[in-house]
């Protein structure tokens, strides 16, 4: 973020991604940028590529030259590096505070969380974590350039409560509008539109009988729009969740029941740092006539070749003559 201070303007989506990918390498694996993190980051692309592909969703099949295929032998080689990364912790000793590093001290404790395990749960939290956390921050940036009242509360909020100073723990709790921000982010925009799941057992659902191996598609785009859940489910309003806990199954960002997302509470609080941290450094507005269209079969994007302006710390200008798609799932009347 400190490299922003020479530059005018910058896209929004290779920025963030690139921000999002150093962040998971650091805080789950350890990684300082080097050779080594470059090299797992590019493996980590290599499978997002793949694993997130219409042709990998639709048609999972172990054939050669299939997509499926592909992934799993993108997967192996992302294994054998993570596996070497474990091993290299191991002889250097285990005295860092990412997650891996206390993921391999809970193995030492536990004989019945295996290496393979203790692989998938890290990869899988950085493969949750990457593209979310990327489009997250993404769509939290541009809702706040579309709206500059709410970006001055939250700001008044932050500097009231850091004076300066990057968040810590402790601060997290005492941000309840900037929580508000990128929960209603993930509400308005969330970083999947729709989850896919299987039945493992037999079921009935508004009066249809329904076998095990079912496919099951629910989209948390429909359900964080219903009217019945949320009044002017359009707009961005962040002070809805102000002292409001909300229902299960009502609030699905990060897919809900057992199949939660594990790394739902690390990736809000990621965000949550993350723009307490920007927004005292920068203010961040859309250029004017500029073309704000949303995009993406899974999760929403700013379209290649969208630019913010990057100023002094304060609230953004909104910008004249903006057109777009974004008024299709953006409410900005008056």
């Amino acid at each position: 973020i400190a490299s922003w201070d020479k530059r005018e303007t910058m896209e929004i989506v290779p920025e963030f991604m690139n921000l999002a990918v150093s962040m998971g390498l650091k805080t789950l694996m350890g990684l300082d940028p080097s050779p080594a993190a470059d090299k797992v980051k590019a493996l980590f692309e290599e499978m997002f590529a793949l694993v997130f592909s219409l042709t990998y969703a639709f048609f999972p099949v172990d054939l050669p030259g299939t997509t499926y295929r592909k992934a799993g032998i993108a997967t192996q080689k992302l294994s054998a590096a993570v596996t070497e990364l474990i091993a290299q912790k191991r002889r250097e000793g285990v005295d860092g505070d990412d997650i891996l590093s206390q993921l391999i001290k809970r193995q030492d404790e536990n004989p019945d969380f295996t290496l393979p395990d203790l692989i998938g749960t890290v990869t899988g939290l950085f493969r949750g974590m990457y593209p979310n956390v990327a489009s997250a921050l993404s769509c939290i940036i541009t809702l706040l350039a579309l709206h500059p009242k709410i970006t001055e509360e939250v700001l008044q909020e932050i500097n009231d409560r850091l004076q300066g100073r990057n968040p810590g723990p402790e601060d997290l709790d005492h941000l309840p509008l900037l929580e508000g921000v990128v929960m209603e982010a993930l509400r308005l925009l969330p970083p999947a539109y729709w989850l896919i799941r299987i039945s493992r057992a037999p079921y009935t659902l508004g009066g249809h009988e329904f076998p095990t191996g079912t496919n099951v598609l629910l989209s948390p785009f429909v359900t964080q729009r219903m009217p019945e859940l949320y009044p002017e489910p359009d707009r961005f309003i962040p002070r809805r969740w102000i002292g409001v806990q909300h229902q299960p199954f009502t609030f699905i960002p990060f897919a809900g029941g057992i199949r939660h997302c594990l790394g739902s509470v690390y990736n809000l609080h990621l965000c949550m740092s993350v723009m307490a941290t920007m927004l005292q450094r920068y203010s961040l507005s859309l250029l004017p006539n500029t073309q704000l269209d949303l995009v993406g079969s899974r999760r929403a994007f700013p379209k290649d070749g969208t630019l913010l302006k990057i100023g002094r710390p304060g609230v953004p200008v909104l910008p004249a003559n903006l057109t777009g798609n974004y008024t299709r799932l953006i409410n900005m009347n008056a």
